[in-house]
């Protein structure tokens, strides 16, 4: 329905199912984010997750956010802070990485 334009009719059957919540601040829709985010891992745990976000700021935080949670519930194994072209950033043993182009250098042969 939204790829054909009918963008009331859209956002409506995704109200019907769940998948649409209305906030009114931006901290709101990041707790309610996380906390979907959390709700589905418990009850589908089978299944992907996927966190979308408009800036990289936005990623950066909601990523932190994620790691918080999945340290408190004991997933994330021995940490270690690695430069990157983009600063000082911490992975953990049971991180899972998206690399976004090919890096032979380090064993990575694409998304």
């Amino acid at each position: 329905m939204l790829h054909d334009g009918h963008i009331e009719a859209g956002l409506k059957t995704y109200e019907t199912q769940g998948q649409l919540v209305q906030v009114r601040t931006k901290e709101q829709a990041r707790a309610a984010l996380l906390a979907r985010w959390a709700y589905d891992r418990k009850h589908h745990p089978g299944q992907s997750q996927l966190i979308l976000a408009h800036s990289n700021r936005d990623i950066f935080l909601l990523n932190q956010e994620v790691r918080a949670l999945r340290e408190r519930l004991g997933e994330l194994g021995e940490s270690l802070t690695v430069e990157t072209v983009i600063g000082k950033r911490e992975f953990s043993v049971g991180d899972r990485l998206l690399f976004l182009k090919r890096e032979k250098s380090i064993g990575v042969d694409g998304p």
